[in-house]
């Protein structure tokens, strides 16, 4: 999640050498970054009201999951909260969690998954 998409793709392209393709998510642009064509991470802009304007650029952690609402459930009752409950999204279902330390991560059922090469 960035602000500064150009910037942002042009610096893990040289750092890591990986390959940028943006496809169209619905709300806006997503860019897959690419080794041997094979996704190995995204990036969105942050636009609109639901980014506050003091939250900066960052990464977040996915945990593919069988049952994103299942998954959910269990976070909570283990002393975890649930602060985006799960939703449908172009490439799945996925709901934003903490751990009962506060540790933010996703979870997400993806619609289809190709491991790649």
């Amino acid at each position: 999640m960035t602000r500064d998409t150009a910037t942002e793709s042009d610096f893990y392209s040289r750092v890591f050498g990986w390959t940028t393709q943006v496809e169209d998510f619905g709300s806006g642009p997503y860019t897959l970054f690419q080794v041997a064509g094979r996704n190995v991470a995204g990036m969105l802009p942050m636009v609109g009201d639901e980014w506050p304007p003091d939250l900066p650029s960052h990464w977040m952690v996915y945990f593919a999951v069988d049952d994103t609402d299942a998954a959910a459930t269990t976070v909570s009752e283990l002393g975890g909260t649930v602060t985006v409950p799960p939703t449908d999204i172009p490439v799945g279902r996925l709901s934003v969690v903490n751990d009962p330390q506060g540790v933010v991560f996703s979870i997400i059922k993806m619609n289809q998954f190709d491991p790649g090469p």
